[in-house]
């Protein structure tokens, strides 16, 4: 019984070192993305070892456990602006209020259409972005044209298709190619009651070649710049088909400044749904300074292999125009 546990533990903490090397080769940075599923063995392996009176096994694999909770406790600490509160009620009447959106590759193949706008309909967001979205999916879709006045979209039946729906006016909004990758994102501008927000819509390539993990972090690396010329309140979101512990994710954050929307409120994986045990965060949410999270968290499953993830934020002024209290 030891031995198997020992065993376990062994495999699990060689695989938690690895992930911290993803810089260096692609497969290897696969590791990065089940901290949570390492948190699971380990700590029961922790405690197994201590209770059959094998402390130093046990404190041996107290450190690879202790590693994984330290990239992980971050998402469940309340930060500065991204409190962990209570969800503030949706105002869109008020420019006090706060800002819906929501999050979800619906998965090409998938038809539970009528689900997918009851749920849109039920969440109430302002402005939605939808990803792998066909011509099939547009035609459906067609019915949120009364909620959502303001979109652009393009159908593909690659699984890269985006839309993007919104209750208030576009400023502007493109395509625009990420890398040479040859995916659509969408990159916006739109005129809330809050002010003008840019919003940057992207589906990265999958890491399932080093062709395809090579373009999508050109993909990556293309996004600081983008939010460096916009100088406006920014949100990205998105099914980068990466987590927040992969050593390319955290390249993002520090070249472009944007945050993780998720920090404060735990971590929320979203896909793939037909597995819980593998679930990972891969769909994001990353905000600029100006851009103030008041809540985070997934919807059900529609039918795809994606959860919707939910936003609510608002945007702030300038700290030069800041009124005092």
């Amino acid at each position: 019984m030891i031995g198997l546990v020992g065993a376990i533990g062994f495999v699990t903490t060689v695989a938690t070192v690895l992930g911290f090397f993803g810089q260096y080769y692609w497969l290897i940075d696969l590791f990065a993305h089940f901290r949570i599923q390492y948190l699971a063995v380990l700590t029961p392996v922790v405690v197994i070892l201590f209770a059959s009176r094998a402390p130093y096994r046990a404190m041996f694999f107290a450190l690879p456990l202790a590693a994984n909770l330290a990239v992980v406790a971050p998402y469940y600490i309340p930060t500065d602006g991204q409190p962990d509160t209570v969800r503030i009620p949706v105002n869109v009447n008020s420019v006090g209020g706060t800002i819906r959106a929501v999050l979800l590759n619906v998965k090409t193949a998938n038809k539970r259409y009528t689900d997918t706008i009851s749920f849109l309909n039920k969440v109430n967001a302002d402005l939605v972005l939808l990803e792998e979205v066909d011509e099939s999916w547009l035609a459906a879709l067609k019915i949120l044209e009364t909620r959502y006045p303001h979109s652009i979209a393009v159908a593909r039946g690659d699984n890269f298709g985006i839309a993007l729906f919104s209750r208030w006016p576009l400023t502007s909004s493109k395509f625009i190619n990420l890398g040479d990758a040859g995916v659509p994102a969408v990159q916006a501008l739109i005129d809330t009651p809050q002010g003008e927000l840019m919003v940057l819509g992207v589906h990265t390539l999958p890491p399932i070649n080093l062709e395809y993990v090579t373009e999508r972090d050109r993909q990556l690396a293309a996004i600081p710049e983008l939010i460096g010329q916009s100088g406006r309140p920014a949100l990205l979101l998105g099914d980068l088909n990466t987590t927040p512990w992969s050593a390319h994710f955290r390249r993002l954050l520090d070249n472009s400044g944007l945050k993780d929307c998720g920090l404060g409120f735990g971590v929320q994986p979203t896909w793939p749904t037909s597995n819980w045990m593998l679930l990972i965060p891969i769909d994001h949410c990353l905000n600029s300074s100006r851009v103030r999270i008041a809540d985070k968290f997934t919807g059900p499953d529609l039918g795809s292999d994606h959860l919707p993830t939910v936003v609510d934020f608002s945007i702030t002024k300038p700290s030069n125009l800041a009124v005092p209290d």
